[in-house]
């Protein structure tokens, strides 16, 4: 396996990454993971700038995070990533969480497409981009797959405001984490904290457009469902744990 299979990263937890318990909101951890993988893709010869040329850009398909415990202001922690292997349109890749002593207190598993900025259509990857064989290395997670919703009650609406589009002109996968974290009461917060989430982002989400949003308890986790007119923009699941 060749040195740039996997890529680790550093990080420090700052103030402006963490929610008003002192731990890393998952907003922010979606933004890390992001960034990771735009990082490792440059070094694989499929980063943004790149995918832009060709007139192409990833686009998060899937997501499921798991975390067993979630760091605090100040803390560091190492981000490890690897592409997983590819299958028709999918791109998966794998994420682990650890503490600077090595301690692991999470992982996720995401799938990924390529979207055509102009069609707004699902594509191939670049001609001449191999990924590395990282087939040795054992998921962390199961991959991502298709979310089953109960019966869900209207809990709200979104607008899509400036802050909630990325540079591909719709809401990011990040602030869909805010979204679902943003269902409950600020004060959830102190007491417990979201361990677990998986989003299936289904739709784009236009600026200005209106998302009403959905919502029911499934045992120990809670279901949301966000939906445009008559278009279902994204489906998620959350689980919190006591700190």
């Amino acid at each position: 396996m060749d040195t740039q299979s996997v890529l680790i990263q550093d990080i420090s937890v700052r103030a402006r990454d963490v929610d008003l318990g002192g731990r890393l909101s998952m907003q922010s951890l979606f933004y890390t993971m992001q960034e990771a993988a735009f990082d490792h893709s440059r070094l694989l010869g499929c980063g943004p700038a790149q995918m832009n040329a060709w007139g192409l850009a990833w686009v998060l398909s899937r997501v499921s995070v798991v975390m067993t415990e979630l760091p605090r202001v100040w803390e560091d922690i190492r981000v490890t990533t690897w592409p997983g292997t590819a299958a028709r349109l999918l791109y998966p890749r794998h994420f682990v969480f650890e503490r600077a002593n090595g301690v692991r207190i999470g992982a996720a598993s995401t799938l990924w497409v390529v979207l055509d900025t102009v069609s707004r259509r699902l594509s191939p990857l670049g001609e001449g981009v191999t990924f590395p064989d990282t087939s040795a290395l054992p998921a962390p997670l199961p991959p991502p797959g298709k979310l089953i919703m109960p019966d869900l009650s209207r809990a709200g609406v979104r607008r899509a405001q400036y802050g909630d589009i990325d540079i591909q002109g719709h809401v990011s996968n990040a602030r869909y984490a805010a979204w679902v974290c943003d269902l409950f009461p600020a004060q959830t917060y102190q007491a417990r904290a979201m361990t677990e989430l998986h989003i299936n982002y289904l739709s784009e989400t236009a600026p200005d457009a209106e998302v009403e949003l959905f919502m029911a308890q499934d045992g120990p986790a809670h279901c949301m469902r966000g939906v445009s007119g008559k278009t279902v923009k994204f489906e998620a699941r959350a689980a919190f744990a006591g700190v």
